[in-house]
């Protein structure tokens, strides 16, 4: 079982017992009972007072994270943090101003005494040297070389150190054990009080300034880890041994400090605060907050009360009664001298026997009510303990004999109450093996009044069968059968399964760190190793135990690679332990065989409940690289030649390349430009034969044109676009978009194909009343895309094309288009690299159906690019539907067109008698600008190429040039720029008619002086649009 299971385990068993027996201490004290409960104003905040024996901040700082955690334990009432003197948390509670108190002891004893305190809540806890203790005892010390000094008898008469008379665990335990050897402090010795710290009794004690001193059990150890002290020097006097106590000890063990309710402090708050002190996380935040390791139940401070009342220490300093003993010790001489006078003797015994008298009855009647409380306090034990499930309670005596068994304890062992008590408990629940040694601890705690640390058992029910447990046991003083002890079992039968899973999970972690080739080892916020995997142990050389709870910096990080020393300060796992960053850097390692070698270095910082509490460091030996990198250095130091001849390989590579990239960037221009040349003198022709006139039928061919040329074009620029999604240049224009033309479109296009191969087109659509804005020709270039494929791949049936509103708001709408056909489906293995560039189904389709493969690629990319995506849903031989998602902007300024035919020459006619220069060297572009531009009576003249324009503009005034880029002689953009040299001609506006369609081109347009770029092949009403922009400006 891990020590994380143990350790949770043990804090639920200690809460759980402690808070019930505390339930049981506080129902105990008869100042609860109803007859005393008063109103309760819970808007007046709750006085939690604390002893200051150190200066009031320091203890107001030291103690305010426990009252900031009872205000946020929502006990229903507010608490406030009193730090008192002695004299000053005297009267507070003499005055009732306080609800509870955190004092030592002996004042405790004290104040129970003047102003009936009722029985301590928790008893504190505290850590010291990483030890918890509920105890604390005294120190009789005198130097190793005193010869002199071998027994306490021995101290009478001699010179003691003490911090102070009125300290307990320094002074008065001491001094209760010198008087049981019958030395009287201080009347036998004298006292040498130093003051704080109770360093100074041992430093006196050493500079020979006292025989002996008198110290709290923990100093000298604490001396001696801080350097302050040699044990070896001191020889301590009357040594105790105490099973589990970690420090020397002189006296017997006395409870630590008590948390105590007032009499009149509220019954049920009192509870409440009991159950939220006892359940306060031993060494968690609060805690070490606070610099204890936490609360447990009440400690036994009658101890406590009898070293007072027998030092007679105030209370129990004044109207003492005298005993014989007192007055023979006090009066032997003159007793001896008088003894002759047997009536004065007689009278005085008398008189001694009648105080004693007296003492003997108020001790019998304080004995019965104390009975009586104690009886009142075991029923109602009984009453709430008796059917609790959750926890086994047993009472027994010190020879094992059985006096309590709950409902519990025989679920878990079987065994009824009848058949339990009177029994033995070693007999019953007790392996055999375990008898002897359990045995023994009983009659130690017995003997101590003290219960051993909780822990895990495995015990046996009525069955003979192993029951795991977690047991805590609690000895208390019973009014029907004395001293007893009650034991507090909790079943672990479902922790088990929890540890199991918690073992397995482990286990997978260590596998994993065991197989890991990298180094990887834990740290605690001082660089101890906490763990080590082997990978990192082989690496180093070292075991796991040489590694394990040593330093990591000086046992294999402390010089440099060079020798030189390396501060641990400047570590970088010291570093990350303090500021919590991570950090990967490079370093040097030593191997235990005084081997250096290189690593890369990651130290990430580990937290535990938020809190920094170490680093993980994961390296890996870097020989080899470090190796090349050196060879590089020497061929970079030593072979300039040969980094000469590798530059200059280098160089033409790179001038390779990029000569290999311009020809591919001049192809695919040239290529564009050379295609969309005839494709501008195809869709003029077609507008100039609509303009003319046609018949219904010639306008739908001529339809039909216009659109198979747009489908042409899309192709150009699908292998375009395969060059920018390559190069990261693909943008979007932002044009209207009518999905209801773009429906019809693709149908016009496509119909008469479908129709041949038999197959039904259906159209479905949601309404589209509003237009929007995006890039139309990329959603149509993929719906053909998306057609011609179903129209490729299926035989039979129909092809169903839609268009669906997914999402809406102010601004913008997602739209899914979606081509759905009955075709032969596609395999689930094949869909998803179908959109890959280059991939169709398998190598038989290309073959069989042809294709290039890119256009479901460049699909999804430009889906993407426009806020949506694009895939496929199929079934082999059920057909598929190919989709994709867009979100477009509402084109709120764009309205669909309701002008007339008659509208259109009025808006043309203001273009006729300008005078338009058309620099173009094809002659059917030409003649379609001729044609198209004279028709709305502009005056045009026609140039074959950038010189003859030049040379028009600077002896003829034009209102507008278009200009082509690629012409003989001289080109477009140079035309341009010897234009704007010319007087007059700055402000001219010049646009680019090129079929060059790059986005670059564009730009060099505009760098050479060109007012605004047109692509051919040219959209005629586009045309005119843009004339009439730039012509409307000169005329105003």
């Amino acid at each position: 079982m891990s020590d994380t299971v143990h350790l949770a385990l043990c804090l639920l068993g200690r809460r759980l017992a402690e808070m019930l027996v505390v339930s049981f201490l506080l129902l105990a004290n008869p100042a609860y009972s109803a007859s005393e409960i008063v109103a309760v104003d819970t808007q007046k905040p709750v006085k939690f007072a604390v002893l200051a024996f150190r200066p009031k901040p320091e203890m107001l700082a030291r103690w305010q994270p426990l009252i900031d955690f009872l205000n946020q334990a929502e006990l229903g009432r507010h608490f406030d943090l009193e730090v008192l003197t002695y004299p000053e948390l005297s009267a507070a509670v003499h005055a009732r101003q306080i609800e509870f108190i955190l004092t030592q002891p002996g004042h405790y004893i004290a104040l129970t005494h003047r102003e009936g305190l009722l029985s301590p809540l928790a008893t504190l806890v505290e850590n010291e040297a990483d030890h918890a203790l509920a105890n604390f005892g005294g120190v009789i010390v005198t130097r190793a070389d005193n010869a002199a000094i071998s027994t306490i008898a021995n101290l009478r008469g001699k010179q003691i150190a003490t911090s102070s008379t009125g300290s307990l665990g320094s002074y008065q335990m001491q001094a209760l054990e010198l008087l049981q050897q019958g030395i009287h402090l201080p009347a036998d010795a004298r006292i040498i009080e130093t003051g704080q710290p109770q360093d100074k009794a041992i430093q006196a004690l050493l500079a020979g300034t006292a025989d002996a001193a008198f110290v709290r059990t923990g100093v000298i150890e604490a001396m001696q880890r801080e350097g302050k002290l040699d044990a070896s020097q001191l020889h301590i006097l009357n040594p105790q041994t105490v099973s589990n106590f970690p420090f020397v000890l002189s006296t017997r063990l006395y409870p630590e400090w008590p948390v105590a309710a007032m009499p009149w402090t509220d019954e049920d708050l009192a509870r409440r605060v009991a159950a939220a002190i006892l359940a306060l996380p031993h060494g968690g935040v609060v805690a070490n907050a606070t610099k204890i390791h936490g609360f447990t139940i009440p400690g036994d401070y009658r101890p406590v009360d009898d070293l007072m009342r027998r030092l007679r220490l105030p209370p129990f300093d004044a109207a003492q009664e005298i005993t014989a003993a007192d007055i023979w010790a006090k009066y032997g001489v003159i007793l001896a001298l008088l003894a002759l006078l047997a009536t004065a003797l007689l009278l005085s015994i008398s008189f001694v026997l009648y105080r004693a008298n007296r003492r003997l009855k108020s001790e019998k009647e304080r004995s019965a009510q104390a009975t009586q409380q104690l009886k009142a306090s075991e029923s109602r034990f009984r009453s709430i303990f008796e059917d609790v499930d959750a926890l086994a309670i047993q009472g027994y005596l010190i020879d094992g004999t059985i006096i309590y068994w709950n409902h519990a304890s025989e679920i878990i062992y079987g065994y009824s109450a009848d058949e339990a008590l009177g029994k033995s408990l070693f007999d019953l629940i007790i392996p055999p093996p375990m008898r002897s040694e359990v045995e023994t601890a009983v009659r130690w705690m017995f003997d101590h009044r003290a219960g051993v640390p909780a822990k895990r058992l495995r015990l046996i029910d009525k069955k003979m069968q192993l029951v795991e447990v977690f047991s805590t046991h609690v000895v208390t003083e019973t009014a029907e059968h004395g001293v007893a002890m009650f034991c507090l079992d909790i079943n672990l039968a479902d922790q088990a399964r929890v540890e199991s899973a918690l073992v397995e999970s482990e286990a997978r972690q260590r596998v994993i760190l065991e197989g890991l080739g990298e180094g990887v080892f834990g740290t605690d916020t001082n660089g101890i190793c906490t763990f080590i995997n082997p990978a990192a142990l082989a690496m180093l050389g070292f075991t796991e135990d040489e590694i394990l709870g040593a330093n990591q910096h000086q046992l294999f990080h402390f010089k440099h690679r060079d020798g030189a020393d390396y501060p641990s300060a400047q570590c970088p796992v010291r570093l990350t332990a303090l500021d919590g960053k991570t950090r990967r850097v490079r370093e040097w390692f030593w191997r235990k065989n005084g081997e250096g070698f290189p690593i890369q270095l990651t130290v990430t910082p580990k937290l535990r409940n938020g809190v920094l509490s170490g680093t993980v460091i994961v390296f890996s030996d870097i020989c080899e690289n470090v190796r090349i990198a050196e060879e590089l250095d020497h061929y970079r130091n030593h072979l300039e030649e040969q980094v000469r001849l590798r530059t200059t390989q280098l160089e033409e590579a790179r001038r390779a390349a990029e000569a290999a990239n311009r020809a591919k960037s001049a192809f695919l221009a040239n290529m564009s430009h050379e295609i969309r040349t005839p494709m501008n003198a195809v869709l003029g022709m077609a507008h100039l034969m609509r303009r003319d006139g046609v018949s219904s039928q010639q306008a739908e061919r001529l339809d039909k044109i216009d659109h198979a040329t747009q489908h042409l074009l899309a192709i150009i620029n699908d292998i375009l676009d395969i060059s920018k999604i390559e190069a990261g240049k693909l943008t979007l224009e932002q044009a209207p978009v009518d999905v209801r033309e773009i429906l019809h479109g693709v149908t016009n296009l496509l119909d008469e194909r479908i129709r041949s191969r038999g197959l039904a087109l259906l159209l479905e659509s949601d309404d589209f009343p509003e237009c929007y804005l995006g890039d139309p020709t990329r959603i149509t270039q993929s719906l053909i895309n998306y057609v011609a494929n179903a129209i490729k791949f299926t035989e039979r049936g129909s092809i169903t094309l839609r268009a669906r509103r997914l999402a809406d708001d102010e601004s913008s709408a997602t739209l899914r288009f979606e081509v759905e056909d009955t075709g032969i489906g596609i395999p689930p293995e094949i869909r998803a690299s179908l959109f890959d560039a280059f991939k169709q189904a398998d190598s038989s389709t290309t073959r069989k159906y042809g294709g290039t493969g890119l256009g479901l690629a460049i699909t999804r990319h430009l889906a993407q690019i426009m806020g949506g995506d694009a895939g496929v849903d199929s079934e082999p031989g059920r057909g598929s539907c190919f989709w994709l998602t867009v979100k477009l902007k509402k084109n709120q300024a764009f309205l669909p067109s309701t002008a007339t035919n008659q509208d259109q020459p009025i808006e043309l006619a203001l273009l006729a008698g300008w005078r338009i220069l058309v620099a173009e060297d094809e002659p059917i572009n030409q003649e379609i600008a001729h044609e198209l531009l004279t028709d709305i009576g502009v005056l045009v003249d026609l140039a074959n190429n950038g010189r003859q324009a030049l040379e028009m503009a600077a002896t003829t005034r034009y209102d507008l040039i278009l200009m082509d880029m690629q012409m003989p002689e001289m080109d477009g953009l140079e035309a341009t720029r010897q234009i704007r040299l010319l007087p007059g001609q700055k402000n001219l506006p010049i646009v680019a008619m090129t079929a060059n369609a790059y986005a670059e081109d564009r730009e060099r347009c505009r760098v050479a002086g060109m007012t605004d770029f047109l692509s051919k092949p040219v959209d005629p009403d586009l045309l005119f649009a843009t004339l009439l922009r730039h012509l409307s400006k000169r005329q105003s």
